[in-house]
């Protein structure tokens, strides 16, 4: 990898991290999509749904997948 990238541009156009929380009286979630320069093309957060981490952990991600596909990214490296 070419120093002073965020990830390999050659493999990856953009990089989605994801988080989720869930506590006895809220789940959220949210993420944030960059480029290889690690700069922010999108954040996102939500909340409510089940209380199960799982799901709200595949929310997470299913969210940002669908801001990639509104940002028009297909090579998506999911960290």
């Amino acid at each position: 990898m070419a120093s002073g990238l965020f990830f390999s541009h050659e493999l990856y156009e953009v990089k989605l991290n994801s988080d989720a929380s869930v506590t006895d009286d809220h789940a959220r979630t949210g993420g944030i999509i960059r480029d290889c320069n690690g700069d922010v093309l999108l954040a996102y957060s939500g909340s409510g749904g089940t209380r199960s981490v799982l799901y709200q952990e595949l929310k997470a991600i299913y969210d940002g997948l669908l801001g990639c596909e509104i940002l028009q990214k297909r090579q998506i490296l999911v960290a």
